[in-house]
């Protein structure tokens, strides 16, 4: 009876020794297993967390390039606003300066004409006094001959009949002679003056004798032009400093040749 309990107890006890050690077995795999599991799933969180920054690393890499590009793109708009007005600047200063120089022209243009008359108004008032000075060297040198024969012919030294055709041939070599020289007329109206063109100067047109009006007795319209301003020339020259135009146009006088 003893010997069956001792036995009864060895047999129980290597039951629950095959059984525990059986559950052991059982856990140390499932133990294994799920370490592998959870091994595994740490490296994918690992790679997922990876792949996760680099993603965010992505995303703030393109949020700075879209502000990049949105500051590129306000630069832009700065610019080409920039460029328009700098355009418009430019448009604006070649019409001034183109205006500024068409004044000038037409002010030089009237200034030239002006010493131009009077110029030629001095020499003709020259050649008129010269003219005036010949002519009564003339008739004193015709007075005298006259004069001489006068007192050749009472004195008997010569005849009338001996006289005329001594006198009619010089009067022919005199008329040829006469003839042959050629005279300069320096009337300002035949004289050559500058004159404006249409195309530089507005002009108004007289509907009775279609001649542009504001036409001198000289041929010239310096009164009839006016600057883009609106200025007439004359007044627009008359705002130069007058010690610039008194030393641009000196008087006649002091262009007279001296004899």
């Amino acid at each position: 009876m003893e010997a069956c309990n001792k036995f009864a107890a060895m047999f129980e006890r290597y039951v629950k020794n095959s059984a525990y050690q059986s559950g052991m077995v059982d856990a140390t795999t499932t133990i294994k297993e799920l370490s592998s599991a959870l091994k595994a799933s740490q490296e994918r969180e690992e790679s997922y967390q990876l792949e996760l920054d680099a993603a965010s690393r992505r995303v703030n890499k393109i949020s700075l390039l879209e502000g990049q590009l949105a500051q590129a793109h306000a630069d832009a708009r700065s610019a080409d606003e920039r460029i328009r007005q700098l355009q418009e600047a430019n448009k604006s200063f070649a019409h001034s300066r183109e205006r500024a120089i068409r004044d000038a022209s037409r002010i030089s243009y009237h200034r030239t004409v002006s010493k131009y008359k009077k110029l030629l108004t001095g020499v003709q008032e020259c050649w008129s006094k010269k003219d005036k000075s010949v002519t009564a060297e003339i008739a004193l040198m015709e007075a005298s001959a006259n004069l001489e024969l006068i007192k050749d012919v009472m004195a008997g030294n010569s005849t009338l009949e001996n006289e005329l055709p001594k006198w009619e041939q010089k009067h022919k070599e005199f008329e040829n002679v006469f003839d042959a020289i050629e005279f300069s007329d320096f009337s300002l109206g035949k004289l050559d003056m500058p004159q404006l063109s249409e195309d530089s100067v507005f002009m108004e047109v007289d509907r009775m004798t279609q001649v542009p009006a504001g036409i001198d007795q000289f041929g010239s319209n310096v009164g009839a032009i006016t600057t883009d301003a609106g200025t007439n020339v004359a007044e627009a020259e008359a705002e130069i400093p007058s010690a610039d135009r008194d030393q641009e146009m000196r008087p006649a006088e002091e262009m007279e040749p001296k004899e």
